[in-house]
């Protein structure tokens, strides 16, 4: 692409101060994707340009992080939320400029036959496609990907996908996990968010390590710190603390 990632995450790579609410975390990262959707923009646009691979941003973390919330901050798409219900399998957003429609897609040849939903349905729909697919398949985790296709005529063009959290409690589980961030992450046209609580040694963040292995220097590496509500009156210096070794983006948020 024209722009590639590390020129307008060049500029950026140190940590951002905290926020509240979702509004302010969007805000921020949209100023990080902004160039990089603009140039995919460009080059579609451009009629003599080759088949364009919309940009990624691939979500990754520990169970109950945040990671879902993180995607939703992003999307404005509303994600299952149940307390029971964890991502077993990776779930992709494709949002796309385009007439309205929204479809949801899973298992073989499903995307030929796509199952046309409302937005209301969205989280309905994907917690029983993830049922379907984890009973059906007789796994705690699969690679089996869930597709949600959201175009509306003023969308951007950009691909959001929740992978399942990493089970430190299971080593099996923990290794099956491990296998699919790694076969989404590896891509230099992604883009890594990390989510991680405030209260958590970053070095012993297993996400960042993964992420490290792909983007030993973090140039399309971003980091999402939450649960900062939790923190003390003096939250700003704790943030400060906890990535004054790390390089790269950094957004705290409630």
């Amino acid at each position: 692409m024209a722009m590639e990632m590390e020129e307008f995450f060049e500029a950026s790579n140190q940590p951002q101060g905290c926020g509240g609410n979702s509004e302010q975390f969007l805000s921020r990262l949209s100023s990080q994707l902004r160039p990089y959707l603009d140039a995919a923009d460009a080059l579609k646009a451009d009629k003599s340009s080759s088949a364009v691979n919309y940009p990624s941003i691939v979500v990754i973390g520990d169970q109950s992080e945040g990671k879902s919330t993180v995607l939703e901050a992003i999307s404005g798409v509303e994600l299952p939320k149940a307390t029971s219900l964890c991502t077993r399998c990776p779930i992709q957003l494709r949002l796309r400029e385009g007439d309205e429609k929204i479809e949801i897609s899973y298992g073989q040849g499903s995307s030929l036959h796509p199952k046309k939903i409302s937005r209301n349905d969205i989280a309905r729909e994907i917690s029983i496609a993830q049922e379907h697919i984890v009973s059906s398949s007789g796994l705690e985790i699969t690679d089996e990907t869930i597709s949600v296709l959201i175009q509306t005529p003023d969308g951007f063009n950009l691909t959001l996908i929740d992978l399942p959290g990493i089970n430190r409690d299971t080593s099996d589980i923990e290794e099956q996990t491990v296998k699919i961030i790694e076969r989404y992450i590896k891509s230099e046209q992604t883009i890594i968010t990390v989510v991680f609580k405030c209260t958590t040694d970053v070095k012993a963040v297993k996400a960042f390590q993964l992420a490290k292995k792909f983007d030993p220097e973090g140039k399309r590496t971003i980091g999402v710190i939450s649960h900062c509500d939790t923190l003390s009156e003096n939250w700003e210096e704790a943030i400060s603390k906890l990535v004054s070794s790390q390089s790269g983006v950094f957004i705290p948020v409630a």
